[in-house]
């Protein structure tokens, strides 16, 4: 394989990187999704007396799911001839530039590629009140709606300076142009598989 690729979606919550990420995995199996919300979920379920007692006394942090995640992260990079797929909000344009750094360290055969799923209010809104989704993955909200509410006031959308930092940048504007931008990234795929 002559380079690896590292997807990184940024988008609101509901607004489709999961689906996204297992339509992409289904056509490039040899893509290892690196699934926050499965560890978050798995944590509160499995060991909620350790949740709740770190985040009182962390401040809302909870570093157990993010040692948890970083183990993950860590195996799946070392694990050679697989791509990488963070189907995750990226809220923050700091956070998104600290991972491009992280694989630009590492050297030459990691290509980045990004994905802005720039989905309208009234189409994400919907999504959450309809949800049916476990809310064991939040952390900080109540519920998705309340979610949703305090990452509208945070999100940071790509510039074109930070769009410029990526080898490959697509926006899929409210799921239209899914299937479309689907196929692009599977040919960049097969090229730097080559």
């Amino acid at each position: 394989m002559k380079n690896r690729l590292v997807i990184l979606t940024i988008g609101h919550i509901h607004s489709g990187k999961t689906s996204f990420a297992r339509k992409f995995i289904e056509k490039v199996p040899n893509t290892i999704h690196i699934e926050r919300d499965i560890v978050a979920s798995f944590v509160s379920e499995r060991f909620p007396t350790i949740k709740q007692h770190q985040l009182a006394k962390f401040n809302k942090n909870f570093p157990l799911r993010e040692e948890i995640y970083e183990k993950i992260e860590d195996s799946a990079i070392k694990t050679p001839k697989n791509h990488l797929f963070y189907a995750q909000c990226h809220t923050f344009s700091a956070y998104r530039a600290q991972r491009i750094q992280k694989f630009r360290k590492m050297g030459q055969n990691w290509k980045i590629l990004g994905i802005y799923f720039d989905i309208s209010p009234e189409i994400l809104e919907k999504r959450v009140k309809s949800s049916k989704k476990s809310q064991n993955v939040l952390t900080f909200s109540k519920n998705f709606v309340e979610n949703l509410e305090k990452q509208k006031k945070m999100f940071q959308k790509p510039t074109k300076s930070e769009i410029s930092t990526f080898d490959h940048f697509f926006t899929i504007k409210n799921n239209e142009n899914e299937a479309e931008i689907l196929e692009k990234i599977i040919k960049i795929v097969k090229n730097n598989e080559k």
